[in-house]
């Protein structure tokens, strides 16, 4: 059976400011998906869909203090959860973690300064606190696959092998090291005057950056994420609304309804075309990010 999974924003709020960010908009409306809310749409849609994963992320998930009710009411209705997060509210809701099958942890240089630069203008602190989670996972959790993800830009693409370096010197458990290319047109980005397009690399510098990491790296589980081709990922915003990574036309993130004000079938309908035109490609239905 496919692994069909939908990313739900549960909110647009977020402890960092990061460029590059692809999460909801801060001007997307409600900021929050209420527990209620969340689980009428679990037992009215996707429980009518094909969708078995939920990738949470936001804003920063963990914000929500009782993200622990929302991830135990989705495994109870047979979900597989896999939480997105930046890792500085790890120690705060660590009972959360009982509940997810994999978890998503952002690093984007090899030291404090670096990592600062792209992933935390507000919380230099992200490094150490990012690193701290993983190895608390990795000696607590050992059944939750730990994928780490750093985005490609211009201004760190030398640093990558560096980063391997990292996680090889410190022994990070780590099922995937996936590498995305920056993105200035994309989620929250597109909606922040102040993201610097001169981030974006190239496809040919991006799978440079790959291949040489692969050659340096090739004990770690090096997963690529280029630029949108059409991937036929379904993600629900923190207001409702329903948008998927690119249409058959190559437009990003077409508005295709909001999953809590239209009609029930509309909204059940988008999804199912969604997951069937993904199949048409025969290149089988994303598997959340690829954190299994």
């Amino acid at each position: 059976m496919d692994n069909i999974a939908v990313d739900i924003q549960l909110t647009s709020r977020c402890n960092l400011d990061c460029y590059g960010c692809w999460g909801a908009s801060r001007n997307s409306g409600d900021s929050d998906i209420p527990l209620n809310k969340f689980k009428w749409l679990i037992k009215n849609i996707l429980d009518e869909t094909d969708i078995n994963t939920i990738v949470y992320d936001g804003g920063e998930p963990l914000i929500i203090k009782n993200i622990d009710e929302y991830l135990h009411f989705a495994k109870l209705n047979g979900y597989t959860n896999i939480l997105s997060t930046n890792a500085t509210l790890i120690n705060k809701r660590k009972v959360a973690l009982k509940h997810i099958t994999a978890i998503g942890i952002p690093l984007d240089g090899p030291d404090v300064r670096t990592n600062a630069i792209f992933r935390s203008p507000l919380n230099s602190n992200h490094f150490n606190m990012a690193i701290e989670a993983i190895n608390m996972i990795g000696s607590e959790f050992e059944n939750i696959k730990i994928k780490l993800g750093t985005v490609v830009t211009k201004n760190n693409m030398h640093l990558i092998p560096k980063i391997g370096e990292l996680i090889c010197d410190n022994n990070l458990k780590l099922n995937t090291w996936k590498l995305y290319q920056f993105l200035p047109n994309f989620g929250q980005n597109k909606h922040q005057k102040n993201v610097e397009h001169s981030l974006a690399i190239s496809n040919s510098e991006y799978f440079d950056v790959v291949k040489i990491a692969r050659k340096e790296y090739p004990e770690i589980n090096i997963v690529s994420y280029a630029n949108p081709q059409n991937y036929g990922n379904i993600l629900i915003g923190p207001d409702g609304s329903l948008t998927t990574e690119m249409d058959e036309s190559g437009v990003l993130e077409p508005y295709l309804g909001n999953v809590f004000s239209d009609p029930i079938s509309v909204t059940k309908q988008s999804i199912l075309r969604i997951i069937q035109n993904r199949r048409k490609t025969q290149l089988g239905v994303r598997i959340g990010k690829t954190y299994l």
